[in-house]
């Protein structure tokens, strides 16, 4: 890095000031103590730890942020939020209901505190006055999935985890380690003879011990040969794939995999062996997975049993985990597996089921009309499941709208491939991108930019403009009067889209310029006040290098969405 001599020859030089060094350095040693790190604060660090010592975030507000954020796309015949008397039976169904995906890959990971999962918040909440059932459905992960800590005993400390050893040439320890995560990775810090074109390699043990009976799929994934064996049996031995981009063979790394028959409580010895590639580039990764075979027919069928006899079915279906990361492109939209089918073979047997996306970009829904409700749930964080069940059971209301739109189709995307072509990427959609992309052709979305609902109903009575309107080179205030006209109160985020000036063709249709939120009880009116700033009347001019002022004439129109715009204002040319 840009440290080490450099910065000493800095400050003897006087470019950085000792008192800079000074405020970095305190900077670092107050969160190591924070956090633990220094020998004098190992207390502090283990009360902050097990949840005793001051927290960064408070648990309420976490579970309040992530529940604003959840978009309500659809809910036929009101069947959210849930009514406690009217269920008996929950079905919680899909890959994500255990094991959900909670952030992006490569630079987005940060290691979660806890995980609140939707299945074990769920029967948490319901204890006592329903009962849950839980089914995978389908499986999706790309990488054997971590086995749970409480499964792994680390042989040398019998503490759970595992035994990380950096081995010489010679098979002699360079150092060892106790680790309680089967996910590994490291940008520096491993001892000479590690790495890259090294001779060393590195080790890992455990004793695996499976809960049911049955074969079991064990993976390794790394850049490099690695090899796993099985109380003494070798059952993968192989090289994986250099991949193209570096942060790919950190984050979605190559994989061995193996089959191997367990029984249920009898502890198996597990041993990985990794030697780097001569030829790979970036941090070192290594990923060990221990799974039972699944089989998604049988794992259908259950879950397609467990909502038959449900009240209510709540499907988590999404984005594997580690597919949407930087360092590598998705393949296209549609869900990965056979997550679609698991959804139309639960709704088929269960008229209220609730469809949970947890995914952090677009997917396709094509069985949006045929389910009861829809939740985008993104990719949410360790209080997912809290959350969601406030949500469901109506503790919380979904708060968020949507940032991006949801395609009915693939091909409907304005933008739907970003490939350079001989080094060179053309930008050739001009504006046209996003919402302002589907306008100007006309395509109607699955769910358009801007759109969610909430647990009531609005009315939009009015908008006019405040001070005389538009000001020459000047912003525009508006203000809007919308009515709650549910049953129970409520937030609604109220959007200001500008239309014009007309008879420019490279120009969107309209475009977001200001939005603003309402809270209101039940037959209460609200008013919100919308400011659109100057620039939105401006456009880039490339040829003088400067922002031009358009003098109109705009059309502001107002509404819940892109495309629910009941309210409009005429701005005559300024």
């Amino acid at each position: 890095g840009p440290w080490g001599d450099l910065l000493i020859q800095a400050v003897a030089d006087g470019r950085v000031a000792p008192e800079v060094l000074d405020d970095k350095l305190l900077r670092i040693l107050r969160l190591a103590r924070r956090v633990g790190a220094l020998a004098s604060s190992a207390a502090d660090g283990a009360a902050a730890r097990s949840g005793a010592g001051p927290r960064l975030v408070g648990e309420d507000l976490l579970r309040r942020a992530t529940a604003a954020s959840f978009v309500l796309l659809s809910n036929v015949g009101q069947t959210l939020p849930l009514r406690m008397r009217d269920i008996s039976r929950v079905a919680v169904i899909g890959p994500g209901a255990r094991r959900p995906t909670i952030q992006g890959g490569g630079s987005a990971v940060v290691a979660p505190t806890t995980l609140s999962t939707p299945a074990g918040a769920l029967c948490r909440r319901l204890a006592g006055v329903a009962e849950v059932d839980v089914a995978d459905g389908c499986q999706i992960w790309l990488t054997v999935p971590e086995p749970s800590p409480e499964s792994l005993r680390d042989p040398v400390t019998g503490e759970p985890g595992l035994h990380l050893e950096f081995l010489d040439t010679d098979g002699a320890v360079l150092r060892a380690e106790h680790r309680t995560s089967a996910a590994l990775a490291w940008w520096d810090g491993v001892p000479d003879g590690i790495g890259w074109g090294e001779n060393g390699s590195v080790s890992v043990r455990t004793l695996y011990r499976p809960a049911v009976t049955g074969p079991h799929l064990f993976g390794a994934a790394g850049v490099g040969h690695l090899t796993i064996t099985v109380d003494g049996e070798i059952v993968a031995d192989r090289p994986t794939v250099v991949p193209a981009d570096p942060v790919e063979a950190m984050t979605r790394p190559g994989q061995v995999t193996a089959g191997v028959d367990l029984q249920a409580g009898q502890e198996v010895q597990v041993r990985l062996g990794f030697r780097p590639a001569p030829d790979g580039e970036g941090p070192l990764a290594l990923r060990f997975g221990i799974a039972p075979a699944t089989d998604d027919d049988a794992m259908i069928a259950e879950a397609v049993r467990a909502a038959r006899s449900a009240d209510i079915a709540v499907v988590v279906v999404g984005s594997a985990d580690l597919t949407e990361s930087e360092g590598f492109d998705r393949p296209g939209l549609a869900l990965p597996g056979r997550q679609d089918e698991l959804v139309r073979a639960v709704a088929a047997v269960c008229p209220a089921t609730v469809v949970v996306v947890n995914s952090g970009m677009p997917v396709l829904l094509p069985w949006a009309d045929d389910v009861a409700a829809v939740i985008q749930a993104w990719l949410p964080g360790q209080a997912m499941g809290e959350a969601l069940a406030d949500v469901l059971l109506g503790d919380a209301e979904p708060g968020g709208r949507l940032p991006v739109t949801l395609p009915a189709a693939e091909a409907d995307c304005p933008v739907l491939h970003a490939n350079p072509v001989d080094g060179v990427l053309e930008y050739g959609e001009g504006l046209l991108v996003g919402y302002r992309g589907y306008d100007a052709g006309g395509v109607v979305p699955r769910f358009p930019f801007g759109h969610g609902l909430g647990y009531t109903s609005w009315d939009y009575e009015e908008v006019h403009a405040v001070a005389g309107g538009r000001q020459p080179g000047g912003e525009v205030r508006l203000r809007v009067v919308v009515r709650n006209t549910g049953t129970r109160p409520g937030r609604e985020i109220v959007q200001a889209y500008l239309a014009g000036p007309p008879g420019d063709p490279s120009r969107p249709v309209r475009v977001l310029a200001a939005f603003g939120s309402a809270t209101a009880v039940p037959g209460e009116p609200a008013e919100v006040e919308l400011v659109i700033p100057a620039r939105a009347f401006e456009r880039w001019d490339s040829g003088i290098g400067t922002w031009t002022r358009q003098p109109g004439p705009f059309t502001v129109q107002v509404g819940s969405s892109s495309r629910d715009l009941p309210l409009s204002l005429h701005l005559p040319p300024a």
